[in-house]
């Protein structure tokens, strides 16, 4: 914890003499949010994404900050402004289908994720939350289905799932997402969700 405390101690010092930095705003918001500062996390990562509205880190460290707090209408907000002022960027869709299936709204979220997937179809884990909204959603037949176009793809190694996943570690995964749904998690990390015993 020192270290996180020194760390933030160097970031704020850094805003005192240069507060249009983005760039130690948006590292002060996410070691604020490892503090567990979920207040001022929030107000520095705002900051952080007027100053540079085109970095995706304060968005997506905002976004989960209203997911872990339950606020699905706050990040729903987020995500559509977003979405409002660009519409064909993949990031903003994959953000609408994680909100959706931490809501547990299944069809909302596979049809945000596709898109997003539609956008770039290189984005690893809008491959790995729609398998796990597919298994999730009791669709396991799709999620093999989605993961072995996804295996036949190349991508060059940009993603997880190029691993190959059987039928029973699909299955797996979703158990452990509908396990956490209830507890009032989130969406897990793409590394959360490939841990397979």
């Amino acid at each position: 914890l020192g270290q996180l405390d020194d760390a933030a101690a160097i970031f704020r010092d850094q805003l005192k003499t240069s507060p249009d930095n983005a760039e130690a705003c948006i590292a002060l918001g996410i070691i604020l949010r490892q503090q567990k500062n979920n207040a001022e996390a929030r107000q520095v990562l705002e900051r952080a994404r007027q100053l540079a509205p085109a970095n995706p880190l304060p968005l997506i460290q905002l976004v989960d900050l209203d997911l872990g707090e339950r606020d699905f209408e706050g990040a729903h907000r987020l995500v559509q402004d977003q979405l409002k002022a660009t519409p064909n960027v993949a990031l903003a869709h994959f953000l609408e289908g994680k909100i959706w299936a931490t809501e547990g709204k299944w069809d909302p979220a596979e049809a945000s994720l596709t898109k997003a997937l539609s956008l770039n179809p290189n984005f690893g884990d809008a491959y790995t939350l729609l398998a796990s909204v597919y298994t999730a959603s009791n669709k396991t037949a799709d999620a093999v289905r989605q993961l072995e176009i996804d295996q036949q793809a190349d991508r060059g190694g940009q993603h997880e799932l190029a691993r190959g996943w059987s039928a029973v570690e699909v299955a797996q995964a979703g158990t452990r997402f509908r396990g956490n749904e209830g507890a009032g998690g989130v969406v897990p990390t793409a590394e959360a969700l490939l841990v397979v015993a």
